[in-house]
């Protein structure tokens, strides 16, 4: 992504009814770079929308988001774990040899 990706409506998008008018859509590239606030936005919507209802009357394109931004959130915590355990195993290696990282022959 060259350029820092601006939301053409100004903030991030509240998810709206399905009959709502949104007279500029988000671009990919938006999407990508706010991820994590939309992710959250998806789980806050079902829980206001959807959470109440029985699974077939929710819409199956709901559905399919609903369940990326599960996928998504699992993934980021993954990987914010793994950051942690490698940033202690780093320190540690560091803390013993200099704080260097490099191998020394």
């Amino acid at each position: 992504m060259k350029d820092k990706c601006k939301n053409p409506l100004g903030e991030i998008p509240r998810l709206e009814p399905r009959d709502a008018k949104i007279e500029a859509m988000p671009t990919l590239e938006y999407c990508i770079e706010h991820a994590d606030t939309l992710a959250k936005e998806v789980a806050a919507s079902w829980a206001v929308h959807y959470k109440h209802l029985p699974p077939d009357k929710i819409p199956a394109d709901f559905k399919a988001l609903l369940d990326a931004s599960d996928q998504y959130q699992i993934a980021k915590k993954t990987a914010d774990d793994a950051r942690v355990v490698f940033g202690k195993v780093c320190k540690e290696y560091m803390d013993k040899h200099g704080g260097v990282v490099a191998a020394r022959t």
